[in-house]
């Protein structure tokens, strides 16, 4: 009986060490996290963008983003809308504006963003423009990959 009962033990243990190694193999292999995907930046963010472009960015870059004294921010004659978006976050944040690189407000460098992004096609959402969400985002300005 002893006997018997050692060997069931030993089953039991053996079972549960097994079922553990699969279940973390399991874990390990699995995704823990969702791909990142686009930054969300809301319409509000985006208006303000338009304001906060034309004082701080028109005079080089023109009202309509065709470039003028700077080069083109959307268009056939851009090459931001194959940028990503942390690319773009991290030569405007070092070096715009002329004369003034990094001066500006951080938040006002994100409705900036946000007002980029929706130029160069894409759409608003409901979460506010983040700098986690520009670092995460694997997608060009213009949403293609």
């Amino acid at each position: 009986m002893k006997r018997a009962a050692g060997s069931l033990l030993a089953l039991g243990t053996a079972v549960l060490l097994l079922s553990a190694n699969a279940r973390g193999a399991a874990t390990k292999s699995s995704p823990t996290k969702a791909a990142p995907g686009p930054a969300s930046f809301t319409s509000a963010q985006a208006y303000r963008g338009r304001f906060d472009y034309i004082h701080d960015c028109g005079e080089c870059h023109a009202g309509d983003l065709g470039g003028q004294f700077g080069p083109a921010l959307r268009g056939p004659d851009s090459n931001l809308p194959w940028q990503t978006p942390a690319a773009v976050w991290s030569f405007m944040t070092q070096q715009m504006p002329v004369g003034n690189a990094g001066g500006l407000p951080q938040s006002e460098y994100l409705d900036i963003e946000a007002f980029l992004l929706q130029q160069n096609g894409r759409k608003p959402g409901h979460e506010r423009l983040t700098i986690a969400a520009i670092a995460a985002d694997p997608l060009a300005l213009d949403g293609t990959k």
